[in-house]
């Protein structure tokens, strides 16, 4: 994932002027440090309730549910999209903005296939765990987990077909 960030950004940067979109300001200031606080927050949080967080899907054992992945699925990768934008306003050039739209790309597409592997390794559980809890980043204004357009909706009606060979 990281070599196809920084192929991406190099790429970008060779194509690009440094060209500034805009002056910085004590705002882009300000949220650059609050997209960097919350990287380290998010990055603590979620090594300090699963350590395996920063290796590989493949050797993930349990489903971790607890801590801050009650909040949200991908805190780490939610965090990294936040720094990377917080480092765009500091750095505000067509080329910065280019690579934080393709690194949020990356992160978001490595995001989905890490979903696929965990659907299929924790079935029923992660498909669950999924319908209530955000992908990237936790809801801010509290509130039921399942959206109003959701809970609507009339229950589906579940056909269940067998695979065994009638007799």
């Amino acid at each position: 994932m990281w070599i196809l960030i920084a192929f991406g950004v190099a790429a970008l940067f060779a194509g690009f002027d440094a060209d500034w979109l805009f002056m910085r300001t004590d705002a882009s200031h300000a949220v650059f440090v609050l997209t960097l606080a919350y990287w380290v927050y998010a990055l603590s949080r979620a090594l300090f309730v699963n350590r395996s967080a920063v290796r590989s899907v493949a050797r993930v054992k349990t489903l971790v549910k607890t801590g801050i992945y009650a909040r949200v699925r991908h805190p780490i990768y939610g965090a990294d999209i936040a720094l990377v934008w917080g480092i765009w306003l500091m750095f505000p050039s067509v080329r910065m903005l280019l690579a934080a739209g393709w690194a949020t790309l990356v992160f978001f597409v490595w995001a989905r296939i890490e979903e696929d592997f965990l659907a299929k390794r924790f079935k029923v559980a992660y498909l669950g765990y999924r319908a209530r809890v955000p992908m990237l980043f936790p809801r801010c204004f509290g509130g039921d987990t399942v959206s109003v357009r959701k809970a609507k909706r009339a229950p589906r009606k579940v056909v269940v077909v067998s695979r065994e060979p009638s007799l």
